[in-house]
């Protein structure tokens, strides 16, 4: 398969970072930034979340913002769903209703969108102490051809603690939160897929989290 692929780190240690406004976003004479038009693909790392229909709340637009509903599965969709934002900020619930941002049984979580691409992977994993309003940990992977070619391979580190990615004998860290892309991951015999596995630190040792092809 010569898709572009993705991985996720499970550690045993998850953590989600909560970001902070913009001194500007004070200022209520400043111009407010031109809403913009995301094609998102979400996709779960794990069987327990999983929805027919998920919405991308932009939390500084108002009630009449479009939205669009979303599948969150286990599989990486073909396509992707439209969603706007202004501030680059995005809260995904399970329902249509602004009220479901307050609601910490139907919101699912929250990511900052920094790309120019316009074009990301929405991936969600399961956290392991929530804050408030933290019930998973989101990550977004700039899904552009430019930054995730053809052949390449994304490693999403939503963990609290360092992780390592084993492709056959090759090793690639991560760190906390960071999104590694490997541009020429090794491949098998016939251009297959190799097995992976993930190890996370623990006590100054490396635990196995994960594996597969």
């Amino acid at each position: 398969m010569c898709s572009r692929t993705f991985s996720a780190a499970c550690a045993s240690a998850f953590a989600m970072a909560a970001g902070l406004l913009p001194v500007h976003a004070l200022d209520l004479d400043a111009p407010r930034p031109t809403p913009a038009t995301w094609n998102l693909r979400l996709v779960s790392v794990t069987p327990e979340l999983v929805h027919k229909e998920v919405f991308a709340h932009d939390p500084e637009s108002g009630a009449t913002a479009p939205l669009v509903p979303a599948e969150l599965g286990n599989k990486l969709p073909r396509r992707g769903s439209s969603a706007v934002t202004r501030s680059g900020k995005l809260v995904f619930t399970t329902d249509r209703d602004r009220r479901s941002l307050q609601d910490p049984l139907l919101r699912l979580g929250e990511v900052t969108l920094q790309q120019e691409s316009r074009t990301a992977i929405i991936v969600f994993a399961p956290v392991k102490d929530p804050a408030p309003g933290t019930k998973w940990a989101v990550a977004a992977v700039d899904d552009s051809p430019e930054h995730f070619s053809a052949g390449s391979m994304a490693a999403v580190n939503t963990s609290a603690v360092p992780v390592m990615l084993k492709l056959q004998d090759e090793k690639f860290e991560s760190k906390p939160g960071a999104v590694s892309i490997i541009a020429d991951p090794p491949k098998g015999r016939g251009g297959k897929a190799v097995e992976f596995r993930f190890f996370y630190q623990q006590n100054g040792e490396l635990k196995i989290s994960g594996a597969g092809v």
